[in-house]
């Protein structure tokens, strides 16, 4: 019995001191190991926001500010816009409406819409989520032609993509503010002048009231036709290329010959003010 109880005792301690040293094993390998790192959060899994950002927006707010609200749909739109001229520099616009309450930045170079910035909450459907309400940042740059370049977007602390609709309404958006701003801070037409678009090249010069579907010829004296013709060329960045213009001058009866007759009529060309592309200034 003694012998049988020994060779019971010698098989439970043989056991221990295998579970011993693989338990030991197995701590010396997670002392090696390194410690895992934790899981990207919703920042650290999207880009930074460019640095100018915040540049050009302090140096927009030396500018003067203009503000004006309006209603679409169920959402209260109000804006702050930061403009240079007739042009914006800078607008910070705040959307609160039933399914969205964003701040959406707009940021401006020489007229035209080059960075977007919107935070937020709004509807978002994340299957298997509910739908509901849920965090938003979106960020779009876009190039000298207007299309979207670098894009940045997160919904509930997670990447997603941006839709094509959204590039278009922020591009919309951004094309009303800009007319918004040229419409509040345009300078009065003086007395006798007209403002309309001017058209130059060889062999023709012609020029189309705002608001009129007719286009006129134009003629002017020697010397101010060739001032008129060289501010076109200085501000022009395309051949035929349609510029806003502030003129003075008298409709006469249609000339009956040449490229001339098929205009209605011709505008005699006394003086310009203004001239300057499309994206500066533009009919209301």
């Amino acid at each position: 019995m003694r012998e049988e109880r020994g060779r019971m005792i010698r098989g439970l301690d043989s056991r221990s001191a295998r579970w011993s040293m693989l338990a030991a094993l197995a701590l010396l390998a997670a002392c090696g190991q390194p410690e895992a790192p934790p899981p990207a959060s919703g920042d650290d899994a999207m880009p930074k926001l460019p640095a100018e950002l915040a540049e050009i927006e302090a140096a927009a707010r030396e500018f003067p500010v203009i503000e004006g609200e309006e209603q679409v749909g169920d959402a209260q739109l109000s804006y702050r816009a930061y403009v240079d001229g007739d042009r914006p520099r800078f607008v910070e616009e705040v959307v609160n409406g039933e399914y969205s309450a964003t701040r959406d930045r707009y940021y401006f170079a020489e007229g035209r819409l080059i960075y977007f910035h919107r935070e937020g909450s709004q509807l978002i459907a994340m299957p298997p989520d509910p739908p509901g309400l849920g965090d938003v940042v979106m960020f779009v740059s876009f190039d000298d032609t207007g299309r979207p370049g670098g894009q940045q977007k997160r919904l509930k602390g997670r990447p997603a993509e941006i839709e094509p609709f959204e590039i278009t309404a922020i591009s919309n958006r951004a094309i009303q503010l800009a007319r918004e701003v040229r419409l509040r801070q345009r300078e009065p037409l003086d007395e006798g002048e007209m403002e309309g678009y001017l058209v130059m090249g060889e062999p023709l010069t012609t020029f189309q009231p705002c608001g009129d579907p007719k286009i006129y010829w134009v003629d002017a004296a020697a010397a101010d036709m060739s001032g008129l013709r060289a501010d076109y060329d200085r501000t022009v960045s395309q051949p035929m290329e349609p510029l806003y213009v502030r003129i003075k001058g008298e409709f006469g009866e249609r000339i009956m010959t040449g490229i001339a007759s098929n205009y209605p009529a011709v505008l005699h060309v006394d003086s310009h003010s203004i001239i300057s592309r499309r994206e500066q200034r533009d009919c209301p």
